[in-house]
């Protein structure tokens, strides 16, 4: 038996996540839905484990600290002493290079996926 649920039901089931992070994430697995034309079954636990949403860049940027040392030679120069807008020129940089998986939100959170 296969219970379709909508976007809304399915981001009711992501209660850890903030509402627009629920949602984003079930559009993305929507978007694997329509691409490959193959059913996801909905694993909220299985979802849980695989994302993780973070704030801002800044807040990314410190719970994967060694990540961001391996693109850049001196986090605390690159967190302290550039401005804001450049800061984040170069977190969203190192981002793209070392996550395979993630959105960034309009609001300014990111998620990131283990894929």
């Amino acid at each position: 038996m296969i219970d379709t649920l909508s976007t809304s039901r399915a981001a009711d089931r992501l209660p850890w996540y903030t509402r627009e992070a629920a949602i984003a994430i079930v559009q993305y697995y929507e978007e694997i839905e329509r691409d490959t034309n193959t059913p996801i079954e909905f694993d909220a636990d299985a979802i849980r484990g695989d994302w993780s949403e973070y704030a801002d860049l800044s807040e990314w940027a410190y719970a994967n600290k060694s990540t961001v040392g391996e693109y850049h030679e001196d986090f605390d120069s690159l967190m302290n002493d550039l401005e804001p807008e450049e800061r984040d020129d170069a977190l969203k940089e190192i981002l793209i290079r070392s996550c395979d998986t993630f959105i960034i939100l309009d609001n300014g959170v990111i998620l990131t996926g283990l894929f």
